[in-house]
């Protein structure tokens, strides 16, 4: 569970890692997700319209940007045939030799 909260530090402000197209979704599904984890946790008392939030809207919000990601994929999958990534070990790179790619 822990390695969520590293997430966000993975992919830092600008989202580097990430396809362009899908930096947005990825930061905010991380994001909801933290949230939703620190309020099971139990560490903190949280009021009814705090849980509500929580659990009936920022959990909608994680699978709508989980949509939007799957979307992304199956999109390029049909498109291109197969959709394959292979890790590279300069991350700066790797969101732009992929845009090369699908582009």
């Amino acid at each position: 569970m822990r390695a969520i909260f590293y997430w966000a530090h993975v992919l830092g402000v600008k989202a580097e890692v990430v396809l362009e197209p899908c930096r947005v979704h990825a930061q905010c599904a991380v994001a909801c997700l933290q949230l939703i984890l620190i309020a099971t946790r139990g560490h903190r008392a949280y009021t009814s319209e705090e849980l509500d939030l929580i659990f009936m809207q920022k959990d909608r919000e994680f699978f709508r940007h989980l949509e939007h990601l799957a979307e992304f994929i199956h999109l390029h999958a049909s498109v291109k045939g197969t959709f394959v990534i292979r890790h590279v070990t300069q991350p700066r790179s790797y969101g732009k030799n992929l845009q090369r790619t699908y582009t």
